[in-house]
């Protein structure tokens, strides 16, 4: 089951509008970087002890910690973790929507009703050994909206949460090339220069390829910085 839900992954991603293969940007680790404009996506893969941390022991109803930030003209927007809307519990964990600190961030939970800090519906804090990968889409358009796909794959090759959420209010028209920041858990970063968030089955696609893909080699990494920073120069030229 594992293999053939690899496999598939695999195969949709060649097949899908945008693919890893196609990033300017292939980095190990969860240094930041500066954006090309205010039209962008970011796959993360997500380190599931990290995440699991961060998820399983419960968050309290208020801004924690936030997986992708981007700062919007001075404005910190991205996915942030935080637990239960209505306050009367703290056992509850999930992704939400960030835009600075008035958002009504309790309408754009992006995993729908899955209580991220209990995967098996038993305890706070358990059924997280069951992951074995996570994989995060963010897609930025100043014009467009807001979208995001998660996805965690289990041990068994299962698809534990699969979810796709858009929202059009969040966006910029002024947006601009500005800092992009990940948290500890991300393990590996994924840069594309435009929105992509038009689509949810390749957003999906592209949420399961990371979350299965291996950490991009150091050498990747460097040379996609370098085309990145052509593209930028030609950009400058025009």
């Amino acid at each position: 089951m594992k293999k053939t839900l690899i496999a598939l992954l695999a195969a949709s991603s060649v097949a899908m509008a945008t693919s890893l293969d196609e990033a300017l940007i292939a980095q190990a680790g969860n240094d930041g970087y500066d954006t090309q404009s205010g039209n962008f996506t970011v796959a993360l893969k997500l380190d599931v002890e990290e995440l699991g941390k961060l998820l399983e022991q419960g968050q309290p109803a208020a801004w924690g910690t936030d997986i992708v930030k981007y700062i919007c003209n001075g404005t910190a927007t991205g996915v942030t973790v935080n637990g239960s809307s209505d306050g009367s519990t703290i056992n509850t964990s999930g992704l939400y929507a960030r835009w600075a600190d008035g958002t009504a961030w309790d309408g754009v939970q992006w995993q729908g009703n899955t209580n991220l800090a209990d995967l098996n519906g038993e305890a706070e804090g358990t059924g997280w050994d069951a992951v074995a990968s996570a994989g995060l889409v963010y897609s930025f358009g100043k014009a467009d909206g807001t979208a995001v796909a998660f996805t965690l794959i289990g041990n068994d090759g299962s698809v534990l949460v699969d979810s796709y959420v858009f929202a059009s209010a969040l966006k910029s028209s002024s947006a601009g090339a500005d800092a992009l920041t990940f948290d500890d858990s991300v393990a590996a970063s994924y840069y594309f220069d435009g929105y992509k968030g038009g689509n949810e089955a390749n957003m999906k696609a592209l949420a399961g390829a990371v979350a299965t893909a291996s950490i991009p080699e150091p050498t990747t990494a460097t040379l996609s910085l370098l085309a990145l920073a052509g593209l930028a120069a030609r950009r400058r030229r025009k």
